[in-house]
């Protein structure tokens, strides 16, 4: 059996809700910096199945338990992180484009 001591209640509730959000928002975020504007839907899901894979493998140790809320929070973090990135590149400056003579 897996095992995994000392990792369960690292962060007491609620202040793990604002962990996962952070997380997986930072996630997406610097998922999406790599990726650029066209990349922006990728980055989400990338850090949305992070949080899936995430919660799905806690079923499996026993000092860990998967929840709704906490893939709730990832998935709030990833949405705050489109939010974020969409104003990040839509304040970016535009390239001007080349000329060749």
């Amino acid at each position: 059996m897996l095992s995994a001591p000392g990792t369960g209640g690292l962060i007491p509730t609620p202040w793990d809700k604002v962990a996962h959000v952070g997380f997986f928002g930072g996630l997406a975020v610097a998922l999406g910096l790599g990726l650029g504007p066209r990349g922006i839907p990728f980055a989400f899901l990338g850090a949305v199945t992070a949080g899936v894979v995430d919660e799905g493998y806690q079923v499996l140790l026993p000092t860990r338990s998967a929840g709704l809320d906490d893939l709730l929070a990832d998935v709030l973090g990833a949405a705050l992180a489109v939010l974020f990135l969409r104003w990040r590149f839509a304040m970016a400056p535009r390239a001007a484009p080349s000329r060749q003579d």
